[in-house]
């Protein structure tokens, strides 16, 4: 078995289309999720047989093989480019969420007095930006285009959540804070 051209060939497959089904997300994106799932699976048997075949049989030729599949594994597991993006930005001053039953909507104020919305819509990103004011107990979220309609833009400070305000019968997202450093 040839080790080296697996090992080369399913460490970019995985780390490529673990981002494609970031980027492309829905029912297709889940898909290709299995199937990063299946091909790092693969990745690791062959990169377990290439770690025996060095240790036992001293193949120094499955050094770089092996440090490439580690490299695919460290960013798939760990992200470094998503931290690194997040690190950019401005920190995040109050971070809340509120579980549904599939997903959870959260959102996260920023220092700089922006804002980032996550709907937590089922299979996809649906995010929405914009800027805040505090004013005592009360957040006013001013969305930028598009509005969504599924969270009003006043929010009220409880003792641990932000809770929706606004004449609705629709269900009110009760945000609870992990982070909190907002200055009233």
């Amino acid at each position: 078995m040839k080790l080296k051209p697996i090992i080369y060939l399913f460490a970019p497959l995985t780390l490529g289309v673990f981002y494609l089904a970031r980027w492309v997300e829905g029912w297709v994106g889940m898909f290709m999720f299995m199937g990063v799932v299946g091909f790092g699976i693969t990745l690791i048997v062959a990169s377990l047989v290439g770690l025996l075949r060095l240790v036992f049989k001293k193949d120094r030729t499955l050094i770089l093989p092996l440090v490439t599949a580690c490299l695919s594994y460290f960013v798939v597991v760990y992200q470094p480019i998503e931290r690194i993006t997040e690190k950019l930005k401005s920190p995040v001053s109050l971070y809340g969420y509120c579980d549904h039953a599939v997903t959870a909507a959260s959102l996260k104020l920023r220092e700089n007095g922006s804002f980032e919305y996550n709907a937590g819509a089922f299979l996809s990103r649906e995010i929405y930006y914009g800027s805040y004011k505090v004013n005592a107990d009360t957040v006013i979220l001013n969305f930028e285009d598009p509005v969504p309609n599924n969270v009003n833009n006043m929010l009220l400070f409880s003792d641990e959540a932000l809770i929706e305000i606004g004449d609705s019968t629709m269900h009110k997202h009760r945000f609870l804070t992990s982070v909190n450093n907002v200055k009233e």
